[in-house]
């Protein structure tokens, strides 16, 4: 979707919602907020909202509804709902950080790679116990190698041109 599309749709949401309020209310929002959202309402879309039924449960996007929020934010909730609105609004700020935090994502990939190389290590043992027992080793050990990098290049080139 186009974004003037999208914002024309967002803002006749907005408009409708806005004016299924009662005049009371709708007096409370400031003016040039009513007359921009108004301005994106041009009549061609009738959006529907049922006054029976909450703004969560309205068939409006979601930018619409937190349009909405942050109006009733400002508008029409008395200091005691604000408190409340923030503290949830914050509440979900800290889950999301929680569930999204990079610095836990990367430490629990780096666990993963601890314990995979943890198995691979026990995996080791057990074939060296194995192989003291005198039953056959299957498993391979890894093996790190000390040498410089352009040492290792060059007995490369070494043995290809020694098989020549």
């Amino acid at each position: 979707m186009e974004t003037n599309e999208s914002f024309e749709k967002v803002g006749a949401e907005v408009c409708a919602v806005l004016k299924s309020v009662p005049s009371k209310e709708y007096n409370k929002v400031s003016k040039n907020i009513r007359n921009l959202f108004e301005g994106y309402s041009d009549g061609s879309k009738k959006i529907k909202i049922d006054t029976s039924k909450s703004i969560e449960e309205q068939s409006i996007s979601k930018e619409a509804k937190d349009i909405i929020f942050v109006i009733s934010l400002n508008y029409w909730l008395t200091e005691e709902q604000k408190k409340i609105a923030l503290k949830k609004l914050k509440e979900n700020e800290i889950k999301m950080n929680e569930k999204y935090d990079i610095e836990r994502i990367f430490k629990s990939k780096s666990n993963r790679y601890e314990e995979k190389m943890e198995k691979v290590g026990a995996s080791q043992e057990l074939a060296v116990n194995e192989d003291e027992v005198g039953k056959n080793n299957t498993s391979k050990a890894l093996v790190k190698s000390t040498g410089k990098w352009y040492n290792k290049i060059f007995s490369f080139f070494r043995r290809i041109f020694k098989r020549k």
